[in-house]
């Protein structure tokens, strides 16, 4: 990929979006942003909140250069909007360069059940479109998607958003426009509120549950995963498929901690002081805790029917205390279910020269990438100490 090239980004100005966005530019590499703000002042502010009004400065000076584009009020889960996007892309031969990626991450958490659905999978819908009137006009991007590790998870009933990204991964890769479907457990770091919102109710609800606890879940700081979005887009140094238009799946990991640890690393400072973590009950013990998780999943979820955060939670209560701790380990547990222990069978990926001198200038390791050509599934591991784990979700 040339530097004059373009991303373009879905999902520009959210919690994952701004960070890879101003990751990018900061890459020298060009981005443009189709927004559903109606200003540009909207967009700015979004990025302001972050890094400061520093960032107005920076943002205007990459416009200037054609490095930033935005593009305002596409609502992107509707077709409609399709021909003023293109037309917004290409009049006046606005781009200097092609587009050669396209990366979505992109996804309604907010809302009722019918609104999540409808939003998510018109989102995929719209991508198909315009990245098939793309073709016809001789640009064939490349498409990244962000997907998640819980509609992974077998749930009797998946929790609305969980279904709703599994149907729009589905349909991205039947219309075969998708090449990395991208899984992580949970982004934390620099801009995250969402989970820091909820951190203290969910607490209350977790404090007695070494059920729930003690499930280790696998976290990846969100500024990192900005750059395995570039590394994805430029710097891998194999074709991973022989078929060009045959998704591959991504799981990414910077390491793992307990769902309890992670809570309470997001919890206020006095609080997280005095928060102790529970410990493993006997089976007597145990047999009760489950019966209060069960009650706690069933109020959490009668009482909290648009919190769609909470009503993952608590089908998670109501899995735990349904199945007791060994099983609910073994199935729940993202390094197991990935199986991410790398094996002869798998193939080691490199990065290329540019990819790897980001990694050096910036002191942080270079991942392990590896291949699993049986499964179409590629590992791309970071691990970092409890410690480290810890200190990005508390920001």
């Amino acid at each position: 990929m040339k530097n004059s090239d373009y991303i373009l980004v879905f999902g520009g100005t959210g919690f994952i979006g701004r960070v890879l966005v101003w990751t990018l530019l900061k890459l020298k590499r060009r981005c443009i942003v189709v927004s559903r703000k109606t200003n540009y002042e909207e967009v700015n502010n979004s990025f302001k909140e972050i890094w400061g009004k520093s960032s107005v400065r920076f943002l205007a000076n990459e416009a200037k250069k054609n490095n930033f584009i935005v593009i305002n009020s596409i609502d992107y889960s509707q077709k409609k909007y399709i021909p003023f996007l293109l037309e917004a892309l290409f009049k006046k031969n606005r781009l200097n360069g092609k587009i050669k990626t396209i990366i979505n991450v992109s996804g309604n958490t907010s809302g009722s059940s019918k609104e999540i659905e409808s939003s998510i999978l018109g989102e995929s819908k719209f991508i198909i479109s315009f990245i098939q009137k793309l073709i016809k006009n001789g640009i064939s991007p490349k498409l990244i998607h962000l997907s998640s590790v819980a509609a992974k998870y077998p749930f009797t009933l998946k929790p609305p958003y969980e279904k709703a990204k599994q149907e729009s991964e589905e349909m991205l890769k039947q219309a075969g426009v998708l090449d990395y479907n991208v899984y992580i457990g949970y982004a934390k770091g620099i801009g995250e509120k969402k989970m820091k919102a909820v951190a203290t109710k969910i607490w209350t609800y977790l404090t007695s549950s070494f059920l729930m606890c003690s499930l280790k879940v696998s976290v990846v700081d969100v500024e990192r995963l900005a750059l395995y979005f570039l590394l994805l887009a430029e710097g891998l140094n194999m074709r991973i498929t022989d078929n060009q238009k045959k998704c591959v799946d991504v799981y990414i990991s910077n390491g793992t901690i307990s769902f309890g640890s992670m809570i309470k690393a997001l919890l206020p400072t006095e609080l997280r002081r005095q928060a102790m973590l529970p410990s493993q009950k006997k089976k007597f013990l145990e047999l009760i805790e489950r019966v209060k998780l069960l009650i706690k999943g069933v109020i959490i979820e009668t009482t909290n029917t648009n919190d769609q955060f909470l009503g993952r939670m608590s089908h998670f209560m109501k899995l735990a205390a349904g199945s007791g701790y060994e099983w609910f380990e073994k199935k729940y547990n993202n390094l197991n279910f990935f199986g991410l222990k790398p094996n002869p069978n798998h193939q080691k990926v490199s990065i290329n020269k540019t990819i790897k001198a980001i990694y050096i200038n910036k002191k942080l390791k270079i991942p392990k990438i590896y291949y699993d050509k049986k499964r179409e599934l590629l590992f791309i591991f970071n691990e970092m100490s409890q410690s480290k784990i810890i200190n990005f979700i508390s920001k």
